[in-house]
């Protein structure tokens, strides 16, 4: 009889996921941790949203269902597969009603929109280049402190430019969700 057996590496070094993997393996992680998001195939614990960005959140999903009709799909806090080794968590994401929700892809989402009172609003960085590279064609993130919003918009090149700079009394329109137009200052509780 030939047992195999695989030895423990000499040093420390970081497991290694596919999205795939994340995504299976979801159960088990939120049992052990509230939130997580899988970062260049290593997962990382993320902390908690604050009470704006929650509050936020709330009143773009209330904006986002009273907006839309059944041509689209908003999903909040779940993960998306967005490239072989990346599984962020978007507060809020938006794709045709078209895909199945069970196999969608960055490339497939139209809008992503996250709230942040962190760090994230002053340097999107790898995570925005995440998204470009997936193929998600627009990405607006909001600082509810600042209240600005920051839009990316996907170039023919794969990439994101520089992001458009909206402010609370200015609006943007969605430019893949027809008809899909954001005032931040008409949305309720945020004036």
């Amino acid at each position: 009889m030939n047992i195999q057996r695989s030895f423990p590496p000499d040093q420390a070094r970081p497991a290694r996921f596919t999205a795939q993997a994340y995504v299976e393996a979801r159960e088990l992680i939120n049992r052990l941790f509230e939130k997580t998001e899988l970062r260049d195939g290593v997962i990382y614990e993320m902390p908690a949203d604050g009470p704006l960005t929650t509050k936020w959140n709330n009143v773009l999903l209330r904006w986002l269902y009273s907006s839309l009709d059944d041509a689209f799909i908003i999903t909040a806090d779940k993960t998306l597969r967005t490239l072989e080794d990346w599984g962020p968590t978007p507060g809020i994401y938006v794709y045709s009603s078209e895909h199945d929700e069970f196999s969608v892809g960055a490339r497939n989402v139209a809008l992503i929109i996250d709230v942040c009172d962190s760090r994230l609003c002053d340097d999107p960085g790898e995570k925005a280049e995440a998204y470009a590279e997936g193929g998600v064609r627009e990405y607006w993130v909001i600082d509810p402190k600042e209240k600005r919003l920051y839009a990316h918009h996907l170039r023919k090149d794969g990439t994101y430019g520089a992001p458009e700079q909206i402010g609370f009394t200015d609006s943007i329109t969605a430019q893949h969700i027809p008809g899909l137009t954001l005032r931040m200052a008409d949305l309720p509780r945020l004036s």
